[in-house]
């Protein structure tokens, strides 16, 4: 088992769009069907009309996360030297594979453990996930996304959609953050709000 590894690219930069893979994938952190995360470059990377049928798998350890059907997640920075950095462009991708992991696990994306707020708009739109998730901590687990660590006015996620039976509760796992102007946003336990 390996960090950063995808079917196609492991740290990325750039567009990838038009990409189909049927591969067995197997890693440790940052473990996805197309790429595993974006690289630490501050551009625009978008993964687009992407297809994963295959098997995606994390290591068993407590520590393993970041497992995405299509991407694994956002940074992988050590230093956590960039907090406030460009989310990945996520559009019109599908997955009918079988995604396992430990934490932070989704049928198209993984998590985003790093980006503690959006500086810049970005789409995740119009995947579908037709597949199973297999394993995964049920707190940070999602059909669609795994982990966020948090959401503002500049997360662009829509139309997405799942099967009921893909081994997941709902759609996003876990968000640990949402910033808001809304007065009384409506509690989720475990979400912090400001």
């Amino acid at each position: 088992y390996t960090n950063t590894i995808g079917s196609f690219a492991g740290r990325f930069q750039g567009t990838i769009e038009n990409c189909v893979s049927s591969a067995t994938v197997n890693g440790y952190k940052f473990v996805g069907g197309i790429i595993a995360c974006r690289d630490n470059a501050m551009g625009d990377v978008t993964v687009k009309n992407c297809a994963f049928h295959g098997t995606l798998t994390t290591a068993s350890s407590t520590a393993a996360q970041n497992a995405g059907g299509i991407v694994g997640g956002t940074y992988m920075d050590s230093n956590n030297s960039a907090p406030n950095g460009h989310r990945t462009n996520i559009i019109g991708n599908t997955c009918d594979g079988t995604i396992s992991g430990m934490a932070n696990v989704g049928g198209i994306f993984g998590g985003c453990v790093m980006i503690a707020q959006a500086w810049d708009a970005y789409e995740f739109r119009d995947n579908v996930f037709t597949g199973t998730i297999a394993r995964g901590n049920a707190d940070t687990t999602g059909a669609i996304i795994g982990f966020y660590d948090s959401l503002n006015k500049w997360d662009d996620i829509h139309d997405n959609t799942f099967s009921a039976d893909c081994g997941a509760e709902r759609g996003i796992g876990k968000v640990k953050y949402v910033d808001t102007s809304f007065e009384n946003p409506t509690a989720v336990d475990g979400v912090t709000y400001i």
